[in-house]
């Protein structure tokens, strides 16, 4: 368990998330597990960026996290920085990706799930 509530495993899988430079392409606001969603498992979201020489002005593509309670404060921004790794829990996490507007986005996405 190594302090974790339950015990998790790895899925056999990543996923490449690619977002085309200039497309404006984004994803709107989402938790990465919902609540009673029946067959999924995800417990906690590991991103790392494969962006090099990313520009946040020029490129945009941020990923934003959430409060809890959107009430509470201001969301938080992201820079897609290369090397970057962002860690959360999948189904407490709002979050999104701003529109990439001046190069291709790179994010490898890992989900660790629950048994």
């Amino acid at each position: 368990r190594c302090g974790w509530g339950r015990p998790l495993v790895l899925p056999p899988a990543v996923q490449l998330g690619f977002y085309p430079g200039g497309s404006g392409a984004r994803y709107s606001p989402h938790l990465d597990r919902n609540p009673g969603e029946v067959g999924l498992k995800r417990e906690i979201t590991f991103l790392l960026y494969l962006n090099v020489d990313w520009d946040t002005d020029r490129h945009g593509g941020c990923l934003r996290l959430h409060p809890p309670d959107r009430a509470s404060g201001a969301p938080v921004d992201v820079a897609p920085l290369g090397g970057r790794i962002v860690v959360f829990q999948s189904g407490k996490q709002l979050h999104e990706v701003l529109p990439c507007d001046g190069a291709d986005r790179l994010a490898l996405t890992l989900w660790c799930e629950y048994e």
